[in-house]
């Protein structure tokens, strides 16, 4: 668990300490509720992201197909390129169609 800048651990499983205005999950989600908020009504011409971070996914019509949390991965996932000590990673393709949920 890493420490913030103001000596605060991070909260498990995030890169962020919490604190007084974002306590919790249900913080999180309120927060991103304004903002969604403030989007729609002031619309994407009048939105500014100045965190530095490049967010935009430039995609041809045809590319669309494949902009899917579960295909993209599937289709894109180089197996050689994981370290050899990771043991989830299948030494050979699934052979049986099988769902996970």
């Amino acid at each position: 668990m890493g420490i913030d800048r103001f000596g605060n651990r991070h909260a498990p499983n995030l890169s962020y300490a919490r604190g007084d205005i974002l306590r919790n999950t249900e913080d999180d989600f309120k927060k991103l509720q304004v903002a969604w908020s403030l989007i729609r009504r002031r619309g994407l011409d009048r939105i500014y992201v100045f965190t530095g971070l490049e967010h935009s996914l430039p995609l041809a019509a045809e590319e669309l197909q494949f902009a899917d949390d579960e295909l993209a991965p599937a289709l894109s996932f180089d197996r050689r390129s994981w370290p050899s000590n990771i043991s989830a990673v299948p030494k050979k393709p699934m052979t049986s169609q099988r769902s996970i949920g």
